[in-house]
């Protein structure tokens, strides 16, 4: 009884073992697709790249985005993982966020104010196509309503 009872055990382990979801590694440098992406109510960027260096459960995010309606940007952002506050500064406005992995997908939630106007960002990140694309789905909440946006990132060859 007592050797049936541990091969259940080990069984059960093993099973339990194998439904655990492998935290993707977002590291790399990363181009937007534009014509794979959907800015939702945002005009779209000439281009758009991140340099991503993650060591879980720190994020390290260079962005530069030239061209389109809204100009250049060069932000440097961090994100944590485990639920922890990052504070970060885009063009002059005070970000708080903090990232939770809900299986492979990354979320993270961002309060901040734009142009005095209160706006809420929830981003789900998102491996695919083996690692060859990042799927970013953005959604926006402020005083003026609300909009989604998926933006569609190619992994460069770049190491």
């Amino acid at each position: 009884m007592m050797t049936r009872s541990l091969f259940l055990f080990s069984a059960l382990a093993a099973a339990s073992a194998s439904l655990a979801v492998a935290k993707p590694n977002f590291s790399g440098e990363w181009t937007v697709d534009v014509a794979k992406s959907d800015f939702g109510d945002m005009p779209a960027p000439g281009s758009m790249v991140m340099q991503i260096e993650h060591a879980d459960p720190k994020i390290a995010v260079k962005q530069f985005q030239s061209g389109g309606p809204l100009g250049e940007l060069k932000a440097d952002l961090s994100f944590m993982t485990d639920g922890g506050e990052t504070k970060n500064n885009v063009r002059g406005s005070a970000m708080v966020s903090s990232g939770k992995w809900s299986g492979d997908s990354l979320k993270i939630n961002t309060k901040m104010a734009w142009d005095g106007n209160a706006v809420s960002i929830v981003e789900t990140w998102k491996l695919t196509s083996g690692g060859k694309n990042l799927e970013i789905v953005r959604q926006i909440v402020n005083d003026q309503g609300a909009s989604t946006m998926k933006l569609v990132f190619n992994k460069s060859d770049k190491k």
